[in-house]
């Protein structure tokens, strides 16, 4: 009830309803066992949340397109699976990536919130992140007339350290020249 309005009735049955407390674990135990269609074919599969990431370590010897077509593999897996569990994906947040510092194929994509090239160089990562930080440390500094350093910390710790730092170990990638 927000100002006296209510809002329409809605009838939870046969689902996961997103926002309630038991939502994380009564998805991943709906969702836990799509793994099964993603290692049948050798893939790994990295699950946060509803997003689903799955990766397959190739040797160098194969090439592009051979790699890219057991990924297309492991999607039509992953779909059959979710027909069957009546889960439906997301084309949108679906891609294929090779990343490889000799032979990468494919654009950016974001895991957690770190953009990641396929050569693994990181300069699309950090350019960004410094505009972002650049911007929040110039509005925090705004305000250092009305308070004192220690003042400063916490918001400085709250809405840029952790902005950074979250970011690190995707970070740690990067090439030396960035």
């Amino acid at each position: 009830v927000v100002e006296g309005r209510f809002s329409e009735v809605l009838r939870l049955a046969n689902m996961v309803f997103q926002g309630t407390v038991l939502w994380p674990w009564l998805w991943n135990l709906f969702y836990g066992d799509a793994r099964i269609a993603v290692r049948t074919l050798g893939f790994l599969e990295i699950a946060f949340a509803d997003d689903l990431n799955c990766l397959k370590q190739v040797p160098l010897s194969k090439d592009n397109e051979e790699a890219l077509a057991e990924g297309k593999k492991c999607q039509e897996e992953l779909h059959k699976w979710g027909k069957g569990n009546r889960v439906e994906f997301d084309p949108k947040k679906e891609s294929f990536h090779v990343v490889s510092h000799r032979k990468p194929a494919g654009d950016n994509f974001k895991v957690l919130g770190v953009e990641f090239d396929t050569k693994l160089v990181m300069v699309d990562a950090v350019t960004s992140l410094v505009k972002e930080c650049r911007w929040k440390l110039l509005q925090l500094l705004r305000g250092k007339g009305y308070f004192d350093q220690r003042e400063l910390v916490q918001p400085y710790k709250a809405h840029l350290l952790s902005f950074l730092e979250y970011r690190t170990p995707g970070l740690y990638h990067a090439s030396a020249s960035v």
